[in-house]
C-alpha cells in the first residue's frame, strides 16, 4: 500500500496501517509514505499522519553547499529508523550505503543529523510504529 505525496523525504513506514490508493505525485518534489497496520487496531494511517511524519525530518535536513549540485540527480538515500513509543529515535541505520562515493556520504550524513535533530518525533496518536523507513531525494528539494 503506498501513497505519494508533495515532498523531498519519502517515508516508509513499517508496523502501521492503510487502505489507501495512490493519489497523483507532485511534480515540484516527491515523496511516498507506505504504512501497514496491525489487524487489532482500527486506526488507519492518514495522508495527514504522513505529511506530519514527513515535514518533521525534513525541516530539520539541510544540505549546505551541495544543494543543488547537478550530481544529486536521481541520488537516494535510505535510512531505517528504530523508534521508542515515545517517538524517541534510538537507532539511524544506512540501508543503501555506497562507499567511496563522497557526495552520497554527505547527503547520507545530513540525513541521518536531520532524523537525529528531529527526535523524538511525534507519532501519530492510536498507532504503533517502532521501525520507519526514509527515503531522501536530494534532487527534489525546493529551494
Amino acid at each position: 500500500m503506498k501513497a505519494l505525496l508533495a515532498a523531498a523525504v519519502l517515508l516508509t513506514l513499517l508496523g502501521c496501517a492503510s487502505d489507501r490508493k495512490e493519489p497523483a505525485e507532485s511534480t515540484e518534489v516527491a515523496a511516498s509514505v507506505e504504512a501497514q497496520q496491525p489487524p487489532a487496531s482500527e486506526r488507519v494511517f492518514t495522508v495527514a499522519d504522513e505529511q506530519g511524519l514527513r515535514d518533521q525530518i525534513e525541516r530539520n535536513w539541510n544540505l549546505g553547499s551541495l544543494a543543488g549540485a547537478s550530481d544529486l540527480a536521481g541520488l537516494v538515500v535510505e535510512l531505517r529508523i528504530a523508534l521508542l513509543p515515545d517517538g524517541t529515535v534510538t537507532k539511524i541505520e544506512v540501508l543503501n550505503d555506497r562507499p567511496g562515493n563522497a557526495t552520497f556520504q554527505q547527503v547520507a550524513e545530513s540525513a541521518r543529523r536531520a532524523v537525529a535533530i528531529s527526535s523524538p518525533l511525534k507519532l501519530p496518536p492510536g498507532l504503533d510504529i517502532s521501525d520507519l523507513t526514509v527515503r531522501f531525494r536530494p534532487d527534489q528539494v525546493v529551494q
